[in-house]
């Protein structure tokens, strides 16, 4: 019931109906834990309940065979979501609601969420797409693209990459950490491609292929003095314009008109 509840691509309410089925299987003492432990969670879950049909028509999509006849797999579109904060919290359309074009490759779980990896139509390349962000989603009955990219794709890189930080521009980057924290460092990065080091008593080295962006900025400042950058020095400098924005941001009287 732990992995139905941490997992944000099952709703509420299929959670809650999972819970019961679950309960009738063990005895009333280990019904009441389950209930108890679970119902108060507090864990954030998905808001769209068609979740489960566009997986079964991503599926279709991909599949190479229907009933009894052989199938050629096709393209999909679909509208793609994403908050805003305007007159309230409300999902609105990206790219002002024009259609996505994607050859469906992969359907793949990573942090609770359900992602597609596709080739992108208008980007031509492989991209990934939650899949609780999608809306009317359709088969347009055009043959797939896109074979070689997903054929040259390194998917345990990729996600490696892009699932680990999201997007940004992929680099080696090297840090310098205290030893206490490497497990922190394996958590987020692996063993696999990375490389590791000893640096004194006290410290060891990492080098690991990742997306530079904001949110590995985030995950680096929450180790605060810990951990260090140490190159490629257009990342070091990135890292410290990010420092200084901050610090700007506290050592400047708050204004509406701040951007």
């Amino acid at each position: 019931m732990e992995c139905v509840y941490s997992a944000k691509f099952i709703d509420q309410k299929r959670a809650k109906r999972l819970t019961h089925v679950v309960c009738d299987l063990v005895s009333e003492h280990q019904a009441e834990t389950i209930k108890r432990d679970t119902f108060l969670a507090d864990r954030v879950k998905t808001e769209n309940t068609a979740l489960y049909e566009i997986v079964s028509k991503i599926n279709a999509a991909m599949s190479r065979t229907r009933g009894k006849k052989t199938h050629t797999p096709e393209k999909i579109k679909f509208k793609y979501l994403n908050y805003t904060i305007q007159n309230g919290v409300k999902r609105t359309e990206r790219r002002r609601g024009e259609w996505y074009i994607v050859s469906p490759y992969k359907l793949l779980i990573s942090d609770g969420y359900y992602y597609l990896i596709g080739f992108d139509d208008k980007m031509k390349k492989m991209v990934h797409y939650r899949i609780d962000r999608m809306k009317d989603v359709e088969l347009i009955g055009e043959p797939r693209e896109g074979a070689d990219a997903f054929k040259e794709l390194n998917l345990e890189a990729y996600l490696q990459e892009h699932f680990s930080m999201y997007g940004g521009k992929s680099e080696h980057v090297t840090f310098r950490a205290m030893n206490h924290i490497l497990e922190a460092f394996i958590d987020r990065f692996g063993t696999k491609g990375a490389v590791y080091s000893s640096d004194g008593d006290k410290y060891f080295v990492a080098t690991v292929k990742v997306s530079v962006s904001k949110q590995l900025y985030g995950w680096l400042c929450g180790l605060g003095n810990q951990a260090k950058i140490l190159s490629p020095e257009w990342v070091v400098d990135d890292f410290k314009t990010h420092l200084e924005k901050m610090l700007f941001l506290y050592n400047t009287p708050s204004s509406k008109d701040d951007s």
